[in-house]
């Protein structure tokens, strides 16, 4: 029985090497965020746009494309009485850090909405 040459051992490795080569980004860029689905409570106000996730004390800034911004405004009017109420917010969207955001002083971080799964008025068991 033959033995394997050194280029048949080296294969797998080969393959491997270039499998995960293709992973990596052009130009070293990071990968884009991945999306995360995530529930919680969502306050907007002339002056403020946060979303807090259920089991977090930290608030998140949202962001949006302009039509799903106001698809967002004209839902959450529609479930509270007045603006910076509370109303509950399960959607999908990437995180991104504070320092990727002017707007989001006095947040950990922000949130880019992707979409909007369920928006309602909030009630005291959203979070359990």
């Amino acid at each position: 029985m033959s033995r394997p040459g050194n280029g048949t051992r080296l294969l797998p490795l080969a393959l491997a090497a270039l499998l995960l080569g293709g992973c990596a980004t052009p130009d070293g860029a990071e990968a884009p965020p991945a999306s995360v689905e995530l529930r919680g409570h969502l306050m907007l106000g002339p002056q403020e746009r946060a979303f807090r996730p259920c089991n977090s004390a930290d608030s998140l800034w949202l962001l949006a494309a302009p039509a799903l911004d106001a698809q967002l405004q004209e839902r959450y009017l529609s479930q509270v009485d007045e603006p910076y109420e509370e109303a509950y917010l399960h959607l999908r969207g990437q995180r991104g850090a504070a320092a990727d955001c002017s707007a989001c002083a006095g947040h950990a971080g922000s949130l880019r909405i992707e979409q909007l799964i369920e928006l309602r008025s909030a009630e005291s068991a959203d979070c359990r």
